[in-house]
């Protein structure tokens, strides 16, 4: 008995290797959702924008996309400056990949709290790593179902979902910074609810920390 699975990526560099190596049917690809790509500026910026040229102005210090070779929406993007000769305009000002965590420290003797920088850049650490596709790909290839969900998983997650698909309930709205509605907290009414994390009430150089 034959056996077939989906697949859904947000790529077509995903999947035209597959195609290529006959994994695919041809005809079985279809274009089933979409995407737009979207500029985005801090709440407080100054700065007037008015579309992906203005980010050719030396007022914009810092640009960040996603990893291209990872990330499709940091692909999309790299298309997109390409396409309007922005790209190396702006090669000098794109963030690299790295994480940068930011701790409040009190030093000792001083009353006041001061920041503490945990930066981190993974191309220095850990060098250069494939990406999730080719991880995935390599896996398929490879027959090691460790990154895969079980087919039985996947047709109950669809019989929980599905009525939901079918029947969308009341989208229920709610301040930004709260915790959401109150409804919410009816979801796991019997089984102990929500564990929220406790807020001082107060700035943390008020409370001593």
């Amino acid at each position: 008995m034959s056996r077939r699975l989906a697949m859904s990526s947000a790529a077509n560099r995903a999947l035209n290797p597959l195609s290529s190596r006959a994994f695919i049917e041809p005809t079985t690809r279809r274009l089933v959702a979409g995407n737009s790509l979207v500029l985005i500026v801090p709440a407080d910026s100054k700065v007037p924008l008015d579309g992906f040229r203005s980010l050719a102005s030396p007022q914009i210090k810092k640009l960040s996309i996603g990893q291209p070779k990872t990330v499709p929406a940091g692909d999309y993007a790299q298309q997109a400056l390409k396409h309007l000769d922005l790209l190396e305009s702006v090669k000098d000002r794109k963030t690299r990949d790295a994480v940068k965590s930011v701790l409040e420290a009190k030093q000792t003797g001083e009353e006041k709290l001061r920041q503490v920088h945990l930066d981190l850049l993974f191309k220095q650490q850990f060098g250069n790593q494939p990406g999730p596709y080719e991880r995935l790909l390599a896996d398929a290839l490879a027959g090691n179902q460790q990154r895969f969900a079980r087919e039985d998983s996947v047709i109950e997650t669809w019989r929980i979902v599905q009525p939901l698909l079918d029947k969308p309930c009341d989208i229920e709205t709610y301040e930004p910074g709260t915790w959401g509605p109150e409804s919410a907290s009816q979801l796991l009414h019997g089984y102990g609810g929500w564990r929220r994390p406790w807020l001082p009430q107060a700035p943390l150089e008020a409370v001593g920390v």
